[in-house]
Parts: structure tokens; sequence; C-alpha cells
């Protein structure tokens, strides 16, 4: 294998609620395009962490603003975050997101769990 190119998808910035971004997944589309996502947060394990999604149609060489499609997580009413995400497209309207989240329980105990969603693409 050989690197053909390499650039960034995001930059953390200091001292914000993005100032550290772990975890990152990308998947090709059907369309062309390249969706990816990563977590980010103001240090590596935080209740302000999430998953943001950014999008490319250059194969690679920008990458659009990041959205955060799934913020203030609740599983049976216990705040929660997501940490990783791994992405798969399954039609050209559909994708099947797999998460690594982190409930945080009575007594501040944290517990993880993995999340599947189905979700639109548009």
């Amino acid at each position: 294998m050989k690197i053909d190119s390499s650039g960034i998808l995001c930059s953390a910035k200091i001292d914000s609620n993005k100032a550290c971004y772990t975890f990152s997944s990308f998947v090709s589309l059907s369309n062309g395009s390249i969706l990816a996502t990563a977590r980010g947060g103001n240090n590596k394990d935080s209740e302000l962490e999430g998953i943001e999604f950014f999008r490319s149609d250059d194969e690679g060489e920008n990458w659009s603003e990041p959205w955060e499609p799934f913020k203030n997580v609740k599983i049976d009413n216990l705040k929660g975050s997501l940490k990783l995400c791994y992405l798969t497209e399954i039609s050209d309207s559909h994708i099947i997101a797999s998460f690594c989240g982190l409930i945080e329980l009575l007594f501040q105990e944290k517990n993880y769990l993995m999340l599947i969603l189905k979700a639109v693409f548009q």
C-alpha cells in the first residue's frame, strides 16, 4: 500500500468544545460523495462530546462544515454522549449508523452501549 495523498478533515480549536477530535470514520456513497464522522469534544472524555458529520463531493479534497445530527442523547431518560460512529450505505437514500455511546447513570457510573440507527440521507 502506498499513500497517494493526505489532508485534514477538521481542525481542533483550543479552549473550545471542539478542542479534541478522535475516532474518525468514512464511507463512500453511491452518489460519489464521501461522508465522514469524527468525535469532537473539549477533551478526550467529556460530557460535551458528540459525533460531527462532514461531507466531501470531490474525493476528499474539500470538506463541508460539520453538522451534529445527534445532539443531547438520552437513553431511558439518562444523559449520554456518542463516542464513535460507523456508517454503511444500504440504499441510495438510507444509511445505517452504528454508535458506541456512553451513558451517565446514578452515582456517576459510566456504562457503554452500542446503538444502531437507520437514517434517511439527504
